[in-house]
């Protein structure tokens, strides 16, 4: 599996993961959890869930944006050199 789909797939599963921690039927469940157990650490319990799993979504972003290589402008500038060139180097 070439590098650049490896990453795509890897982006893809971990924001998928995050979206579905955000959303119904999870926050249901969680929703439940905080009507027995408002608070969570002195703070509410929904509100703690929903902003551990925006912070990991940006935080996520934030790292893929400088590790992977695909997603690097210095590498997409290179290849469009390239081609422009007239090929590869």
């Amino acid at each position: 599996m070439p590098a650049a789909k490896k990453e795509s797939l890897i982006v893809a599963v971990f924001f998928i993961i995050t979206l579905l921690m955000t959303n119904p039927p999870v926050v249901n469940w969680v929703s439940a959890y905080a009507e027995e157990n408002p608070l969570l650490f002195g703070w509410p319990t929904l509100w703690v869930w929903l902003q551990v799993w925006y912070l990991l979504m940006i935080g996520g972003l934030i790292w893929f944006g400088l590790k992977f290589k695909s997603w690097n402008v210095e590498y997409i500038e290179e290849s469009v050199e390239g081609h422009l060139d007239g090929g590869d180097k």
